[in-house]
């Protein structure tokens, strides 16, 4: 790279258009010591040494890809490390089989999935996370902002744990924290209450309204969504998009009366859809975030 800016940036724009994982620099361009130029988002490897200018170097742009210095072989000209890579999607599928398997029962999924998003209180979104976002969609998170990350090492900090239960079991759930310095490992531990003699729930929902399905008007029901203004916070854009389902399912779908021994599920594929909607909405939102914070996009 000829210590060169330039030829820094020329490496940037070639990043950004093959979405090159891993780079391996030689006479990377430096200031004080430490080489730079790269994205905020990208993992630098190079020797430690303060007093040492680097002649070699490994970037990381793959948030998904773990890599650790091996200090003992590292010096200004040879940088060694581990790096490696889980193939998500098997345990991705197994996962998404495990939700629809005990779709009708209580169901808690917990563990270090390795992937951050914002929807569990991570300061960004990697790949992991928004692969995850879409299989958990029909889950509820318990984890809850807090200044105590989830996983700390000397590398850095992240929520990369969590805690996910369904519908049928957000209501037996309380209490959910991270407990800090309790034990050695680098996954903090974390404690939530679980009340197994909740009262069972009335068999008419408390949340919404009835309607008779059969007799929607599923033309009129779209026609009347309305868009969402991405310039206000995620937080209102749900809140509209809620009370926007509510408001065309008023207008479009019949009321009926139920007593307490039937029970009708009123969700349906078109809202299932529109959830997904959010999603995509969020992780938008998120990435023009990271656009006006950093003053480039981000890949």
């Amino acid at each position: 790279m000829r210590k060169s800016r330039i030829v820094t940036e020329e490496l940037k724009t070639l990043i950004t258009k093959y979405k090159f994982d891993i780079c391996l620099l030689q006479e990377p361009y430096t200031i004080n010591n430490k080489i730079a130029g790269f994205s905020i988002n990208s993992r630098i490897l190079q020797c430690n040494n303060p007093n040492i200018n680097p002649a070699a170097g490994i970037l990381i742009n793959n948030n998904d890809i773990e890599v650790m210095l091996i200090d003992k072989f590292t010096d200004s000209h040879c940088v060694c490390a581990e790096i490696y890579s889980h193939d998500l999607e098997p345990y991705l599928n197994k996962l998404s089989a495990i939700i629809k398997y005990f779709n009708n029962n209580n169901l808690l999924i917990a563990g270090d999935f390795n992937a951050q998003s914002k929807i569990w209180h991570d300061k960004l979104t990697d790949k992991t996370g928004e692969k995850l976002e879409e299989f958990i969609f029909d889950l509820n998170v318990l984890n809850t902002s807090t200044t105590i990350p989830t996983f700390h090492n000397t590398r850095g900090m992240s929520n990369i744990d969590f805690t996910l239960v369904n519908d049928k079991l957000i209501k037996n759930m309380k209490q959910w924290k991270i407990i800090g310095n309790v034990v050695t490992s680098d996954h903090n531990l974390i404690m939530f209450t679980f009340n197994a003699h909740t009262a069972k729930e009335k068999t008419i929902s408390d949340n919404t309204r009835k309607y008779n399905l059969k007799k929607a008007d599923w033309k009129k029901n779209l026609n009347t969504l309305k868009p969402v203004n991405i310039d206000i916070t995620i937080d209102s854009q749900i809140l509209t998009l809620e009370n926007t389902i509510h408001e065309s399912a008023r207008k479009t779908i019949p009321i009926i009366r139920r007593n307490n021994n039937s029970k009708h599920i009123w969700w349906n594929t078109n809202l299932k859809k529109l959830k997904k909607e959010v999603i995509k909405l969020r992780r938008k939102v998120y990435k023009e975030s990271r656009h006006n914070t950093n003053g480039h996009s981000t890949k």
